[in-house]
């Protein structure tokens, strides 16, 4: 009885999302050409000097630049279609991610192309940093010339270039339709769109920056009224903008290479972690990798109607759809993601505010909810165990991010951390 009733309500969702299925089918399938490389940055001397390692397509040209990343530690993975690559590296001494003659530099082979076929990865690839590197004397070009970096480096990842980027909460990237592209076709948002840690004006280092994580299907659109409230005067938001369909390690390690790129540039000593929904387990996934780092600048996390265990709806769409939605595999119950993140810690110095709701909805079942979530999985018990405190909030899981309760609470909180009580 139960497993026709399933049947049926996949049936007919499919029927009414048989475009989206359509898609995500059409973006599995490309996804499937993609394939990684990745390797080691091995230093002159090993020290805690940030590297940065750039992907070039065909050429050691900056017109060719696809990519580029600094990364915390010697490893570095990029993601990319079939084709032939170079890759180059340097220590970047002076944390403005642009390669200096007096910096440790190198590149793989002699320069040599590292080949991609489909669905096939390269993982031997490894980089040697020497010191007055001679580099290959490239032709000059009016793109090497140009002043924007759009000129410049015309080729390079749009997430790549919205690390940092400025961008007020009614930019057009921050439509509906786009994060529906995101979780329906990650692969084409990110390459059309891409990914990004974006922030509401330049840089300020007296003020603290505040890291806004949307839940799935979600924008930084999401936080209006929250950030309508901020204390502006102590704290500067931040968001990320991601494709909420990809895996959810994918997008933590991208989060993470933000996050350090931001942190190397401008050096702040302080962040806290605001998440809703998904992007609680986001958060957490990026804290297990800032964890593997010595860093001490994430002071706190706190969390919204995050489904810590899970939802069922993510086993029936695994189990009965016509096409699978990637992230959908994590969000199972009793997943491999959800299995490593329940063992999970946060660093002493990072207190973690857990916010559930549990005024319920419509819900496929009758237990306690929120009208997305169920009460059980927000208060999952090792989510607790790593919790400072604990609060519920009658209202939905939706209406949680404009609860004016919910709000006079953040900015006590939010208060508080800058001040060192939490």
């Amino acid at each position: 009885m139960r497993r026709g009733l399933v049947l049926g309500v996949v049936a007919l969702s499919a029927a009414l999302a048989g475009c989206q299925f359509l898609d995500l089918d059409r973006d599995l399938e490309e996804m499937k050409k993609f394939s990684t490389i990745s390797g080691e940055v091995v230093q002159v001397t090993p020290n805690d000097n940030p590297i940065a390692v750039a992907l070039f397509s065909d050429a050691l040209k900056r017109e060719r630049l696809v990519n580029a990343k600094l990364i915390d530690g010697k490893e570095f993975t990029f993601g990319a279609p079939p084709g032939d690559y170079f890759l180059f590296a340097f220590e970047d001494r002076t944390g403005d991610f642009q390669y200096q003659p007096s910096e440790p530099a190198g590149y793989y082979g002699d320069p040599s192309p590292v080949v991609l076929t489909p669905g096939a990865d390269r993982k031997d690839i490894r980089i040697t940093l020497r010191r007055n590197l001679v580099l290959p004397d490239p032709e000059e070009s009016e793109s090497a010339q140009a002043e924007s970096d759009d000129e410049r480096f015309p080729l390079l990842w749009a997430g790549r270039k919205n690390i940092g980027a400025i961008a007020n909460l009614e930019d057009r990237r921050f439509e509906a339709r786009f994060a529906e592209m995101g979780k329906w076709q990650p692969l084409r948002f990110s390459l059309e769109l891409g990914p990004g840690l974006f922030l509401l004006e330049p840089y300020d280092p007296e003020r603290i920056p505040v890291l806004f994580v949307h839940g799935i299907g979600g924008t930084p659109r999401a936080w209006t009224a929250i950030i309508e409230n901020l204390d502006r005067q102590r704290f500067q938001p931040w968001f990320l903008f991601y494709a909420s369909g990809l895996p959810l390690e994918a997008n933590a390690k991208y989060m993470f290479e933000a996050v350090t790129q931001l942190r190397v540039q401008h050096g702040f000593e302080s962040l806290y972690l605001v998440a809703h929904s998904m992007g609680g387990l986001l958060s957490q996934a990026f804290i297990e990798r800032y964890r593997a780092g010595r860093s001490g600048y994430l002071k706190l996390l706190v969390t919204l109607s995050t489904p810590w265990g899970g939802h069922s709806a993510a086993q029936i769409g695994v189990d009965y759809a016509p096409a699978v939605v990637p992230v959908w595999r994590d969000m199972v119950p009793a997943s491999e993601f959800l299995t490593a993140l329940r063992r999970s810690r946060l660093p002493e110095h990072v207190s973690h505010h857990l916010l559930f709701s549990y005024r319920g909805g419509r819900f496929p079942s009758s237990v306690a909810n929120d009208g997305a979530v169920t009460v059980s999985s927000q208060l999952d018990l090792a989510a607790q165990a790593r919790a400072r405190r604990i609060y519920g909030f009658d209202t939905s899981h939706i209406g949680i991010l404009s609860d004016e309760t919910v709000i006079r609470l953040l900015n006590d909180i939010l208060a508080d951390a800058g001040k060192g009580a939490v």
